[in-house]
């Protein structure tokens, strides 16, 4: 199996079925590995303007990712299926 990143990965993780990668161009890819057409691509605006992706984690149930950035900001966001079957993440910022 091949997936293609449209940048270079600095961070992913992967819990069965799901994979996550930040990517340098500070977007964060979410890809169904049951799945190959699921690919989703997420800004990663709320770790703030030019905040390189520094680490990624997916909770056992694959239902929430965590995001942090070089400058010690971070978030958390629930994911869940949309009608076509591809993930739709809700980003929740943490202060």
């Amino acid at each position: 199996m091949t997936i293609n990143a449209d940048n270079k990965v600095f961070a992913s993780d992967f819990k069965f079925p799901m994979l996550v990668a930040g990517t340098a161009n500070e977007k964060i890819m979410i890809v169904d590995v049951n799945n190959q057409n699921s690919k989703q691509i997420v800004d990663s605006n709320d770790l703030g303007k030019y905040s390189q992706i520094q680490s990624l984690a997916i909770n056992n149930k694959c239902t929430t990712f965590g995001a942090a950035s070089f400058d010690g900001r971070a978030n958390l966001s629930n994911i869940t299926k949309n009608v076509n079957g591809q993930y739709a993440p809700v980003l929740f910022s943490l202060t």
